[in-house]
């Protein structure tokens, strides 16, 4: 459930700007006097792909082509972008996933050590009926 939720949840896109002018600088950022710096790890960074100003911690996904807001990754098992809009359910699709990888390995433990089990105890049930009747055989 927590697979299709962060699938089909949108990260977090940033539209792009189709127009082939390049757009003014956002209001908050310096040069327009607000306090956030252009450039910079901590700053607007203009994206020449979608023609925008990207706010701070936003990339561009070279595979979906498009710049997300707080972007992490993009998943290839999930098929989409990791952003700020579908993190949390990537987080519990990654526990969900955890939680069953255990399940698994312990049924699987639990299964191989009753085969084990049952095999040892044929083997000496197998030697108990060879004692019984070894007096004859001697």
């Amino acid at each position: 459930l927590s697979l299709w939720k962060t699938a089909l949840t949108d990260p977090g896109i940033i539209p792009p700007n189709p127009s082939p002018d390049r757009p003014p600088p956002p209001p908050d950022s310096r040069p327009a006097g607000g306090r956030i710096p252009m450039g910079g790890p901590l700053g607007y960074r203009y994206c020449q792909t979608c023609n925008i100003y990207r706010p701070p911690r936003s990339k561009h996904c070279n595979s979906c082509n498009v710049c997300v807001v707080a972007f992490d990754h993009h998943c290839p098992w999930v098929g989409t972008a990791i952003g700020k809009r579908n993190y949390a359910s990537f987080v519990l699709f990654l526990v969900s996933l955890c939680v069953l990888t255990f399940v698994v390995t312990a049924s699987c433990v639990r299964i191989v050590a009753a085969a084990y089990r049952d095999a040892v105890r044929d083997s000496l049930a197998l030697e108990e009926d060879d004692d019984m009747f070894g007096d004859y055989f001697h």
